[in-house]
């Protein structure tokens, strides 16, 4: 189903951070009643297209997404803003601007978590390429020893030997492994154990407590760029002749294991009200984790009920009925909105800035000088009313 109208009505009130999944981002007849991959694309209906942040933008964008509370800030250093990082188990300061820098006292750069390698990068697709929901910052010396390495953990005798980082360190107080908290590590892998991590000479762990975090990245890649992409490498996922994903079984056991042991946090929830006011659209993962066993897990052949979901944020959100059309007053025709709704019309771009603002004397706005992505459609008359949509 292609969309011209998107099927939800939203609030714009704090476009930039949300306090939970807005009032029918999600719909009853999308998504219930289905699973497995018929759940998958539903989804993607929802969350894909989303406006797409330029390579050089995710530095300002880490500032909304990624700047880490004043009280993490250790004893000893300035009182200042710092940015997560989840591969070093370090935070830095914003010192940006360092992609080419690798050494052990390098800045912070731009990480595909899902490795862009493995899809052919920009080219292969150029949204997933600049796709914050799986694009965080991380310490050059982590980034690159991470490499385009899969996903793996060292059990505790199985033979893996460690890679990276080569012992316990400090430097200035930034702490990078300790027996309390382990930072992301790189594992060999012997030879006659390559085949049960995708034939991988190596595989990367992060910390812990964000394993969770990237196994829900790694799930919202697959399902937003499902027949999108095409994998290139066959460590994880692979394509079949329609395009679709199959993740490899050790693959989609690690996954489920690692979403089901560390649960989605505060930092995973602001982190996505902070995208969402960025690019404009969800990881359906963090809001609702259920979804992972409905399409992959233990669920996969039960139909999923909406209604019966845990959400994430605490009290769901208000459930719009798509079947139902009185939450539904515009939709693009061409170069046109067509509106069925009386006052003023605002068209807000998802950082707040309202670029068209007229009386709706007729039923038509011209849209022909705004690009395409997503957009808020807000009326205000007897009733305000607001609504989502993608123009394309």
């Amino acid at each position: 189903m292609k969309r011209l109208c998107m099927l939800c009505a939203v609030l714009t009130v704090a476009l930039l951070s949300v306090a939970q999944p807005q009032a029918g981002y999600y719909t009853y007849g999308t998504l219930d009643g289905k699973n497995g991959r018929e759940l998958e694309l539903a989804l993607q209906e929802i969350i894909y297209p989303h406006t797409r942040v330029s390579y050089g933008d995710l530095w300002a964008s880490y500032v909304t997404t990624d700047t880490a509370p004043l009280d993490s800030v250790p004893d000893g250093c300035p009182k200042t803003d710092l940015v997560y990082d989840m591969y070093a188990w370090m935070q830095y300061f914003p010192k940006f601007y360092s992609d080419n820098d690798h050494s052990q006292t390098g800045g912070i750069n731009r990480e595909h978590s899902v490795p862009n390698s493995w899809w052919g990068g920009e080219s292969g697709n150029a949204e997933a390429y600049t796709d914050l929901h799986h694009l965080v910052p991380a310490d050059g010396a982590a980034n690159n020893a991470k490499n385009n390495h899969p996903l793996g953990e060292k059990s505790e005798n199985d033979g893996l030997t460690l890679s990276w980082p080569t012992q316990d360190k400090y430097h200035d107080g930034h702490l990078y492994v300790s027996k309390d908290h382990a930072c992301s590590r790189v594992w060999k892998v012997p030879a006659d154990m390559q085949d049960g991590f995708g034939d991988a000479d190596k595989v990367w762990e992060p910390a812990d407590i964000y394993k969770g975090d990237f196994a829900r990245m790694y799930l919202y890649v697959v399902c937003a760029y499902e027949g999108k992409i095409h994998w290139q490498t066959n460590y994880m996922f692979t394509s079949d002749d329609e395009n679709l994903t199959t993740i490899r079984p050790w693959a989609l056991d690690l996954l489920l294991k690692w979403h089901r042991n560390d649960t989605v946090s505060q930092k995973e929830l602001d982190r996505n009200n902070a995208v969402e006011g960025i690019q404009g659209n969800r990881n359906p993962f963090i809001d609702y984790p259920e979804l992972v066993e409905f399409i992959w897990g233990d669920l996969s052949s039960e139909e999923f009920d909406l209604g019966r979901a845990k959400c994430s944020y605490g009290t769901s959100p208000e459930l719009v009925n798509e079947n139902k059309n009185d939450g539904i007053f515009v939709c693009q025709n061409g170069n046109s909105l067509i509106v069925n709704a009386e006052g003023k019309i605002q068209v807000i771009d998802v950082t707040g800035r309202v670029l068209i603002e007229e009386a709706v004397s007729k039923n038509s706005i011209d849209i022909s000088l705004i690009n395409k992505g997503v957009y808020i459609v807000r009326v205000v008359g007897k009733d305000i009313l607001t609504q989502k949509i993608v123009v394309k």
